[in-house]
């Protein structure tokens, strides 16, 4: 399955919200080095329920507009 996800970096709250077709995520971590999409793999893996390794990013390295794939 695959989802559109926009993201809120460096921010002061965390939290995963759906929007329709596409979900929001925001996280503390800063965009450096690729601390916030570690982060929003977290969120994402504790919001689906699934492990980590199951969630993959296949679009949108440095956007903030992403696309994540869910291998359940």
């Amino acid at each position: 399955m695959k989802i559109g996800v926009f993201v809120k970096a460096n921010k002061t709250k965390e939290g995963v919200e759906q929007n329709g077709d596409e979900f929001t995520v925001w996280t503390k971590a800063p965009k450096k080095e690729g601390r916030a999409n570690a982060d929003v793999v977290r969120q994402l893996a504790n919001y689906f329920g699934v492990t980590q390794s199951e969630i993959s990013l296949v679009a949108g390295h440095t956007a903030k507009r992403k696309m994540f794939e869910i291998s359940k």
